[in-house]
């Protein structure tokens, strides 16, 4: 089979073309690559220089830190990604004709004679490819254009004069991290650890003499504070919710705040002229308490009293034999203990917040009552007494007398007695003639 020289010669062409295109687009990622370079330079410098200076909260650092990524990435898209993609011929690339007009642009003896030659081409295929005067024409055109080296139109070399404002903030960060590299490590810590609160060095330090910022719900919190260096302020204050409070001085270089009846977990943060803590988070632990309970009394059936229910009532008269049943009504609570003298003994929980317990009592005795949870261990102590009434039998005591006058005259004078009373009195005798 025959080859067509002429589509051989433009197969060649587009080559050279499409090598073009391909260096043109290397030039452009180097190029990109500087431009980034610099860029990011300047603006790290810029950025950690802002906060050696002023020491930012973390809400400013995060919008630093936050403003760098942005501009790293659409800088990065921009003068990398992009040139990078078109080389592997991804996204919008440059088309021939395109391509002939910078080359033309570069040869002054080629002009517009690239740009022909496509358009021919294109006018040949429009036409079935059968005008032989047009091949001819396309073929020679090409023939005067494979000689030109058409990468010569990029220029290397002009990215070098570039370079040079990548080297100016590149040499600069470098030669303070060799003289005092505290100045870049510090602030590009900070920035990098936006979240943390760093403190601005000043001429205290504060220390925490609290061992364990944990609180119990509904007591008092002491927060005690101690200053170490060469200039004490003489107030120091406590900010909590917002609200600034004065902090009572213990001696000239300790501090302390009472925190009254705390119902929350709490942040707060020490002030002084010129100085601002870190804040501190106080847990406060919920406490177990009991918020009421009942006592059931049933009394032994002789008595025949109905039973009855006490609300928060601890000490007790109670007939022997009653059977006392509790149900105590807590929040935060795990677990009820009660001990009568040596017994010890946990209460049944019924539903998620009360417990309850039965005895049957022969005799008095004191018990105490406590409640835990996972936090508070025997927190709510109560003591109370339950005095028990023994069941004695009735008891009967009776004197006689003889009348002083009336030999035939008895007297009786007795005296019954019972803990519970007594229903009748009979009284019994016999004539002995």
């Amino acid at each position: 089979m025959k080859t067509n020289p002429a589509r051989d010669n433009y197969t060649i062409l587009i080559a050279k073309i499409e090598e073009f295109i391909r260096e043109y687009y290397k030039n452009r990622l180097s190029r990109g690559c500087i431009f980034s370079i610099t860029i990011l330079v300047v603006l790290y410098i810029l950025i950690i220089g802002l906060e050696y200076f002023s020491y930012f909260t973390a809400n400013v650092r995060t919008v630093l830190f936050y403003t760098f990524i942005l501009a790293t990435s659409v800088i990065l898209w921009q003068f990398v990604a992009i040139p990078l993609l078109n080389l592997w011929k991804m996204g919008k690339v440059i088309t021939h004709e395109m391509a002939a007009k910078i080359i033309g642009d570069h040869f002054s003896i080629i002009k517009d004679q690239l740009t022909n030659t496509l358009q021919l081409n294109s006018l040949n295929k429009s036409e079935q490819g059968n005008n032989v005067l047009l091949l001819a024409s396309i073929d020679q055109k090409i023939t005067r254009l494979k000689s030109i080296p058409f990468t010569a139109a990029i220029n290397f070399s002009q990215n070098r004069k570039y370079l040079k404002y990548a080297l100016i903030p590149l040499v600069l960060v470098l030669s303070i991290l060799f003289s005092s590299p505290s100045i870049i490590t510090d602030p590009s810590k900070r920035i990098l650890h936006f979240q943390t609160y760093y403190e601005k060095p000043s001429s205290f330090q504060v220390t925490l003499l609290n061992r364990r910022l944990q609180a119990v719900q509904q007591e008092d919190f002491r927060i005690d504070i101690k200053l170490t260096g060469d200039e004490i302020p003489q107030i120091f204050s406590i900010e909590i919710g917002g609200a600034e409070h004065v902090m009572m001085k213990g001696n000239p270089v300790k501090f302390h705040f009472v925190l009254k009846n705390v119902q929350h977990n709490t942040t707060f943060r020490f002030l002084a002229p010129d100085y601002t803590s870190k804040e501190y988070n106080l847990i406060v632990l919920p406490k177990p308490i009991i918020l009421d309970f009942e006592v059931g009394l049933t009394y032994p059936a002789y008595l025949n009293k109905p039973s009855e229910e006490l609300a928060n009532t601890g000490d007790l008269n109670i007939p022997a034999g009653t059977i006392i049943r509790w149900k105590f009504f807590t929040r935060d609570v795990n677990l009820i203990k009660m001990r009568f003298e040596k017994e010890l003994i946990n209460l049944r929980q019924i539903g998620s917040n009360a417990y309850t317990f039965q005895k049957r009592l022969l005799s008095s005795i004191s018990y105490a009552v406590s409640v835990s949870n996972q936090y508070i261990r025997d927190s709510d102590s109560m003591t109370f007494h339950l005095e028990v009434i023994p069941d004695f039998f009735p008891s009967i005591s009776l004197a006689e007398y003889r009348d002083s006058i009336y030999d035939n005259r008895h007297y009786f004078k007795g005296l019954i007695k019972d803990d519970h009373g007594f229903k009748a009195l009979t009284f019994n005798y016999v004539i002995d003639s």
